[in-house]
C-alpha cells in the first residue's frame, strides 16, 4: 500500500509540495462532524529563508524540505522543537519533483539545475545520505507538477520545456520496477506552476497554474486524472485563480489549496475543495501572503506550511501549522508544572506546555512587572528586580477557540542564590593552652557578607576514609577570631567559610592545622617498652629515649646521673656505658621544659655484672666433621660474647676430648665405643665470674650409606639399593633403617605420610611397600649396630615416586536384550584393561552362577527372581606387575518399564496413563508416579502411589504459582517393595 501524495505545481523558480498521507486503513475524521475551520499557529522557523522547495513526509514521520537555492535538506521530526539537517543532496535543484512511497523509497526528478532544466532523476535515502540514479525523463522539465499513484508510479505533469518558451501539456509516468518513463494522456490544457494532489481512490488533481510563460494568464481550473483509465476530467473551478500555490489533502478528505500568486499579487487565501461534492469553499487565511512555498501533512495530521516568498518577493523562514485533523478539537489542558522559586540574581523561565487542538496560544492574566510570555511557545521569561523578593502571584492562560484554562502559582523569589567567594589567606596568629587566634582575607559577594563561620574537619565513614566538617564558631562579623575553651594539646584542622545576607554559603578557605599548647608530660622508652624497668650489663651500652607530650616541643636535661652519662637536649637520647665498678642500682633524674612548663622524672637503673655468655659452633674451621662420627675428627668452638675476656675449661667430657683455654677450640676423635648419647660441660671464666654450658649430642658409630639408587618405580614395590659405610664401625653394622617421607597437598591443606623399612643383616637393598601412588617421597637411610646405636643418616637427595603399572580397568554393564538389569534376563559385564601389559581376570566375590572369561574379561550371569535387589561384585585383574581389584554394584529389577506412557495437562491438573510392563517376575502391587517441577532454578519432586490394577491417574499439579511443572516418571512396585525400571521423563502435553 502506498501513501497518498499531495503536491502543488509552480512556475520556474518556485517550489512544489508533496506529502504522504496517513496509512490508508485509518478512518478519516469528518470535518463537518468534529472539526471547525483551520486554526493557524506559528511553528519552528527554518534555519534559513527557503523557497522553490518541496515538502515531503519521509519515513519516520520527518518532514523534509527538498530543493531550493542550496543542496541542504532541512528536517523536522514530529516531537522536535527546531529544524535540523539531513544528509545533503548531490546538487542544488530549484523546484524538483519529489515523491515517496509507503515503503519509504523517495524519488527526486527534474527541476532547474543551475540555469537549465534537467531530466535527471535519483532515489534518495535521507537516513544514510545514499543517492542512486534512475532513468532520465523523456523531456527536461521545470515548474512542473509531480505526483505518485497508489501503485508507486511517479508522474511528471506539464511544466516548461528546456528552452523556457513552451508550456507543456505532456504527462509521463515512471515505473520503478522497469526503471522507465512512459508517455500518458496529456493535460486538457498546457499548465505550469500548478498545484497537484493525489487522493485515495486513484485520482491525481491539478489546480490552477498558468498556460503562458509570460506574466499573467493565471488559471482557476481544476483537472482530475483517473489512473485506471488514463483519462482527464475538468471539474469545478476555484473561486480564486492562483499559481505557485501549495495543495494538501487533510485527514478530513478535503483538499486545501494554500495561498499562491494571483493577478493582484501574493494571497493568504485558503481555498478548500470537497471531492465528494465537486465544490469549493474558503477557510481561515494563512497568517501572511505567500507564494513559492511548500506544504505537507506532518506526522500528527497537521497542515505544515514552510518557507516561500512574501509580498515583497523575499524568501522567508516562517513556518505555520494547523490544528490536528485526526482528532476532535479540544480545549487546552496545561500539563507542565511551574517552578515556584526564583532569585534576584538569576533569570526565571518556565516553558508552559498544554495539550490542545487547535494548538493553544498563551497569555499572562496576572504577572509581576517585567514578566513576559511567548504567545506561541508558552515560554515565560522574567528577571526579578529589587522589591520583588518574596511571593509573586502568576496566572497563565492557555487558550484556543474551544476554550481556555488558567494555571495559578506563586513564585517565591529569594534575595540571592549566588554564594560568596571563599575567604583566603587563613592564618594562625597565636596559640595558647586553651585558645587559637585566626585571621583571613575577606570573601566577596554581590549583596554583602553577613558573617563568617569556623569549620573543624574530622574523619568519618568506614575506617575514616571520608572527611566531614563541623561548625565550631559562627556569627563572626570581622576577619579574625579567637577560639577559646579548647583542650590542651588538641589538634584542629580549621577552615573558614562566609555566609551572605541571603544565607548562601561560600566554599571553604584554605585549611590550617593548629595544636593548642601544653606543658611537657615526660616518659621514657628502653628496649621498646615505655616506662619499663631498666637494666644493663656492665661494659655494655645503655640507651634510653626520653619523650614528652608537649607544645611547643620541649628540651631535655639530665638533672642527676652517674659519671659518663650523656643526654641530647633535643632528641632526648640518654647514653651510658657502666663499668664493673658500677654494678648495682642507680637512679637518674631527667627534666623536659618548654615555654609553658616543665616535668621531671626519676628513672631507676640496675647494672649487672658482665659474666661470660657462652656460644657453641661445630666445625668452625670447616676442616673436620660437622657430625660426631667414630673415627672422624670433631671440632667445636666455644666463644664468649660478653665484653670481658674469658678463659675456657672442660668440666666434664669423654676421654680424649681437649679444649684450648684461650681460644675455646674443642677437639675430639670418637671411637666406636663412644657411640650413643654424649654429654659435656664447658666453663667460661672472666673477672666478673664463671658461666657453665652443657652440650649434648648423638655420636654415630659409623658413617652414612652412599650411592643410593631407586629402581622399579613402575612395579608394585620399588627397590632401593645403597653402598655400606666404610671406615670405623663398618664391621659393627647389624642392619639398616630406611625411611620414606612425603608431604602433599590435600584440598586447601597438607598431609604427611611415611614408610619405615627395617633391613636386618648386611643386605644393602630392599623393596618399599605401602607407598601412596604418584606421591614423591624423600629417602633417608642409616645403619644400626647390635646395641641399637645409629650410624650417620644419608645426606644424598634421593626421591622415589611409586607408579605401579598394574592393570587400568574400565567396564560396562549391560542387558543384551536392552534396557535395565531385570531378573530372568542375562547380564553382561565387559572388563577392559587399558594398560600396556596383558591381564587376566577372575571373580573374587559375586553372586552364585556368575562366570568370567579370564582372557577376554567378559562376565556373564542370569539372575533369577530371588536375585532381585543390589549385589556387590568384586573382580580382580592381574598382570606381570600385580593385581588390581574392582568393586561393581549391580541393581537387579523385578520388572521392565511401563509402556505407552503419556501425560496431558489441563490447567492445574493432569491425566497420566500407561500400559503394564511387557515383562516382570513378580506381580505388580502398585505404581510409583513421581511428579517433577521447578521452583526458580531448583528441581523438586512429589511422589504419588496408585494400585497395581490401575493404569491411569488424575493428578493435581501442586504447588501452584511461580513454579514450572515439567512432567512425570512412572515405575512399577511389587509386593516386597522392589521398584522396577522407571520411564524417562514424560513431559506434559496440552489437552486437545
Amino acid at each position: 500500500m502506498f501513501r497518498n501524495l499531495f503536491r502543488r505545481r509552480s512556475r520556474a523558480h518556485t517550489s512544489r509540495l508533496s506529502r504522504p498521507a496517513q496509512h490508508l486503513l485509518l478512518e478519516h475524521l469528518e470535518a463537518r462532524e468534529v472539526l471547525s475551520a483551520v486554526a493557524w499557529t506559528a511553528g519552528p522557523s527554518l534555519a534559513a529563508p527557503q523557497s522553490e522547495a518541496t515538502a515531503i513526509l519521509a519515513p519516520g514521520d520527518a518532514v523534509l524540505m527538498i530543493g531550493g537555492s542550496s543542496n541542504v535538506v532541512p528536517k523536522l521530526t514530529t516531537a522536535a522543537t527546531a529544524w535540523t539537517t539531513s544528509f545533503p543532496l548531490d546538487k542544488a535543484l530549484e523546484g524538483p519533483g519529489a515523491v515517496t512511497t509507503s515503503a519509504g523509497r523517495m524519488f527526486i526528478f527534474g527541476g532547474r539545475d543551475g540555469t537549465e532544466s534537467t531530466s535527471e532523476g535519483w532515489t534518495y535515502d535521507y537516513l544514510v545520505g545514499d543517492h542512486q540514479n534512475i532513468s532520465d525523463m523523456t523531456v527536461p522539465r521545470l515548474d512542473f507538477g509531480a505526483a505518485i499513484d497508489l501503485s508507486g508510479h511517479a508522474y511528471a505533469i506539464g511544466g516548461i520545456d528546456t528552452d523556457g518558451n513552451i508550456v507543456l501539456d505532456s504527462v509521463e509516468q515512471y515505473s520503478p520496477s522497469a526503471d522507465t518513463w512512459s508517455d500518458m494522456e496529456p493535460l486538457p490544457e498546457p499548465r505550469r506552476g500548478m498545484a497537484t494532489a493525489t487522493d485515495t481512490t486513484g485520482h491525481i488533481y491539478v489546480f490552477g497554474g498558468s498556460a503562458t510563460t509570460s506574466t499573467g494568464g493565471i488559471e482557476s481550473t481544476t483537472f482530475r486524472y483517473d489512473v485506471a483509465s488514463d483519462s482527464w476530467t475538468t471539474l469545478a473551478s476555484m473561486p480564486l485563480a492562483v499559481q505557485d500555490s501549495a495543495a494538501v489533502q487533510a485527514e478530513n478528505g478535503l483538499i486545501y489549496v494554500l495561498g499562491g500568486l494571483t493577478s493582484a499579487g501574493p494571497t493568504a487565501t485558503v481555498q478548500v475543495y470537497d471531492p465528494a461534492t465537486d465544490s469549493w469553499s474558503t477557510d481561515t487565511d494563512l497568517p501572511m501572503s505567500l507564494y513559492a512555498h511548500a506544504a505537507a501533512i506532518d506526522g500528527l495530521s497537521r497542515i505544515l506550511v514552510a518557507g516561500g516568498k512574501d509580498a515583497a518577493g523575499q524568501a522567508v523562514r516562517n513556518v505555520y501549522r494547523s490544528q490536528r485533523f485526526d482528532i476532535p478539537e479540544t480545549a487546552p489542558v496545561i500539563t507542565s508544572r511551574a517552578p515556584t522559586t526564583g532569585s534576584l540574581d538569576s533569570p526565571y523561565t518556565y516553558d508552559v506546555n498544554a495539550t490542545a487542538n487547535p494548538e493553544a496560544t498563551y497569555s499572562l492574566v496576572v504577572a509581576p512587572a517585567g514578566m513576559s510570555i511567548d504567545t506561541q511557545t508558552g515560554v515565560i521569561s522574567w528577571q526579578p528586580v529589587e522589591g520583588q523578593h518574596g511571593e509573586n502571584s502568576v496566572t497563565v492562560r492557555a487558550e484556543n477557540r474551544v476554550g481556555f484554562v488558567d494555571q495559578q502559582f506563586v513564585i517565591n523569589v529569594a534575595f540571592d542564590t549566588t554564594p560568596p567567594t571563599a575567604p583566603t589567606a587563613l592564618a594562625i596568629d597565636a596559640i595558647s593552652t586553651n585558645s587559637i587566634d585566626l585571621s583571613w582575607q575577606p570573601a566577596t559577594d554581590n549583596r554583602g557578607i553577613a558573617y563568617y563561620e569556623v569549620l573543624k574537619a574530622y574523619r568519618t565513614g568506614f575506617r575514616g576514609i571520608k572527611t566531614a566538617y563541623a561548625v565550631i564558631q559562627t556569627g563572626i562579623t570581622g576577619t579574625s577570631t579567637t577560639l577559646s575553651g579548647l583542650a590542651p594539646l588538641a589538634t584542629y584542622k580549621l577552615s573558614i567559610r562566609a555566609v551572605d545576607v541571603a544565607g548562601n554559603v561560600s566554599p571553604r578557605s584554605n585549611q590550617v592545622i593548629a595544636q593548642t599548647q601544653a606543658p611537657p608530660t615526660l616518659r621514657y622508652y628502653t628496649n621498646g617498652l615505655m616506662n619499663g624497668s631498666v637494666s644493663v650489663v656492665a661494659n655494655h651500652v645503655l640507651q634510653i629515649t626520653l619523650a614528652a607530650s608537649a607544645n611547643p616541643a620541649p628540651t631535655f636535661a639530665l638533672l642527676d646521673g652517674p659519671a659518663g652519662m650523656t643526654l641530647d637536649p633535643t632528641s632526648g637520647k640518654v647514653q651510658w656505658t657502666p663499668t664493673a665498678t658500677d654494678v648495682g642500682r642507680h637512679t637518674i633524674s631527667v627534666e623536659a621544659t618548654n615555654s609553658v612548663g616543665s616535668d621531671q622524672l626519676d628513672i631507676p637503673i640496675t647494672v649487672t655484672a658482665d659474666l661470660p655468655v657462652l656460644r657453641l659452633q661445630f666445625d668452625p674451621n670447616a676442616t673436620g666433621s660437622s657430625l660426631p662420627i667414630a673415627g672422624n675428627l670433631l671440632e667445636m668452638l666455644v666463644s664468649d660474647i660478653s665484653l670481658t675476656p674469658s678463659t675456657f675449661e672442660l668440666v666434664s667430657a669423654p676421654d680424649g676430648m681437649t679444649i684450648e683455654p684461650v681460644t675455646g677450640l674443642i677437639q675430639w676423635t670418637p671411637t666406636v665405643a663412644d657411640a650413643g648419647p654424649t654429654l659435656i660441660a664447658v666453663r667460661g671464666t672472666n673477672s666478673a665470674g664463671s658461666t657453665d654450658m652443657n652440650i649434648g649430642f648423638e655420636t654415630y658409630f659409623t658413617g652414612s650409606p652412599t650411592n643410593i639408587q631407586v629402581t622399579g618405580q613402575t612395579l608394585l614395590h620399588p627397590t632401593v639399593t645403597w653402598s655400606a659405610p666404610t671406615g670405623a664401625g663398618a664391621a659393627e653394622i647389624e642392619g639398616y633403617t630406611l625411611r620414606a617421607t612425603t608431604r602433599y597437598r590435600w584440598g586447601r591443606a597438607y598431609r604427611s605420610h611415611s614408610v619405615t623399612v627395617d633391613v636386618p643383616g648386611g643386605a644393602t637393598s630392599t623393596e618399599i611397600q605401602g607407598l601412596l601412588s604418584g606421591k614423591t617421597y624423600k629417602i633417608s637411610i642409616s645403619a644400626y649396630d647390635a646395641n641399637g646405636h645409629h650410624g650417620a643418616f644419608s645426606t644424598e637427595a634421593v626421591t622415589v615416586v611409586s607408579v605401579p603399572a598394574i592393570p587400568n580397568v574400565s567396564w560396562t554393564v549391560s542387558n543384551p536384550n536392552g534396557g535395565p538389569l531385570i531378573a530372568n534376563q542375562p547380564v553382561h559385564i565387559q572388563l577392559n584393561n587399558m594398560g600396556i601389559d596383558p591381564a587376566t581376570f577372575e571373580i573374587v566375590d559375586g553372586p552364585l552362577g556368575m562366570t568370567i572369561d579370564r582372557a577376554t574379561g567378559l562376565a556373564t550371569w542370569m539372575p533369577g527372581s530371588a536375585d532381585v535387589g543390589t549385589h556387590i561384585v568384586k573382580v580382580r585383574a592381574t598382570n606381570n606387575v600385580g593385581p588390581r581389584d574392582i568393586s561393581l554394584t549391580l541393581n537387579v529389577l523385578f520388572s521392565g518399564p511401563v509402556t505407552n506412557a503419556s501425560a496431558v495437562r489441563s490447567g492445574n491438573s493432569a491425566t497420566v496413563s500407561w500400559s503394564a510392563p511387557a515383562y516382570n517376575v513378580s506381580s505388580i502391587a502398585s505404581y510409583r508416579i513421581t511428579m517433577h517441577w521447578m521452583w526458580s532454578s531448583r528441581r523438586r519432586t512429589r511422589v504419588v502411589m496408585v494400585p497395581g490394577n490401575q493404569l491411569s491417574a488424575a493428578l493435581a499439579l501442586i504447588p501452584t504459582g511461580a513454579v514450572y511443572h515439567t512432567g512425570v516418571t512412572i515405575a512399577p512396585v511389587d509386593e516386597f517393595g522392589h521398584i522396577g525400571a522407571s520411564t524417562p521423563l514424560v513431559r506434559y502435553g496440552s489437552a486437545p
